[in-house]
């Protein structure tokens, strides 16, 4: 009956071990994320770039974060990626992921390989489409034209010579700054990322190539976590949440349709700085979603 009793125990224990190791290996299934009272600074004499900074992102919502240059907006993704440490003896200072704590729970290299990042300045490196699209050769050659359809790139890539063995310049420079955008998130689509930040990603090209390069990212990442620093208002205005800093703050938070009708809003005075008829455009995206 003792061995009875010792065998269940271990089968139960080797059963809930299996069940936390499937758990760990699908992480990050929702791509929530948490900060709590988040304090972080570039030096140790320089002031807060985020001072006491909370909120709860749910898993698979779109997140715009606007303010002005020195505000704090990218030091919250810096933050996320622990590039910059945040001030973690802060008693309360957090930020989890799924409910894992990015600082305690989490190493460098599993953190940053679950998220991927578009920057201002397009990460591509000299060598094929097909190995900046996906360098260890983990996916098909079928899934990697299939990324690429998704970001509307096909053509681009059918036409060319050596089509996926075609050559990418020194840090892209052979494609336009829009199709480098689109080039990177056809990479994070192969990683099947589940949270995607984006900074200030669109912020050097045209309108036309900006509004195209957010339609990919609803249609393709509509089950992500996506937060993006803002350059244009009009970028998030059909975000689920748009986050305000100042100062290193959040000050505001909320949905853009409900901000841009509120009078004393943060975000609407960011848009009536370039006049009124912004304003209205901002209002009819944000109604329109």
């Amino acid at each position: 009956m003792k061995f009875s009793n010792v065998s269940s125990s271990a089968s139960s224990s080797s059963s809930i071990s299996s069940s936390l190791s499937h758990l760990l290996s699908n992480w990050p299934s929702a791509g929530r994320i948490e900060f709590t009272h988040v304090d972080l600074r570039y030096r140790p004499n320089l002031p807060l770039a985020l001072d006491d900074v909370s909120f709860v992102i749910p898993g698979g919502a779109k997140v715009g974060v606007v303010g002005r240059t020195g505000s704090g907006k990218s030091s919250l993704l810096l933050a996320l990626l622990r590039i910059v440490e945040a001030e973690w003896q802060k008693k309360g200072c957090a930020i989890l992921i799924d409910g894992r704590d990015i600082h305690t729970q989490l190493g460098l290299k599993e953190l940053r390989g679950a998220v991927a990042v578009t920057a201002q300045e397009p990460i591509l490196l000299s060598g094929s489409i097909r190995y900046n699209l996906d360098p260890f050769g983990e996916h098909s050659e079928e899934e990697v034209w299939g990324a690429l359809g998704q970001v509307g790139l096909w053509e681009v890539v059918q036409q060319m010579k050596e089509q996926l063995g075609a050559d990418v310049a020194s840090e892209g420079q052979n494609f336009s700054v829009g199709q480098r955008q689109l080039l990177c998130l056809a990479r994070a689509l192969l990683r099947r990322s589940r949270i995607i930040l984006m900074d200030e990603a669109t912020a050097s090209v045209d309108f036309e190539t900006d509004e195209r390069i957010q339609q990919v990212t609803r249609q393709c990442f509509s089950e992500c976590t996506v937060i993006t620093i803002a350059h244009r208002l009009s970028t998030v205005a059909d975000s689920d949440l748009v986050f305000v800093m100042d100062s290193g703050k959040l000050v505001e938070s909320g949905a853009p349709k409900e901000l841009l009708f509120r009078e004393n809003s943060k975000f609407l005075s960011l848009a009536k700085a370039a006049g009124d008829a912004y304003v209205e455009q901002l209002r009819a995206i944000a109604l329109k979603s």
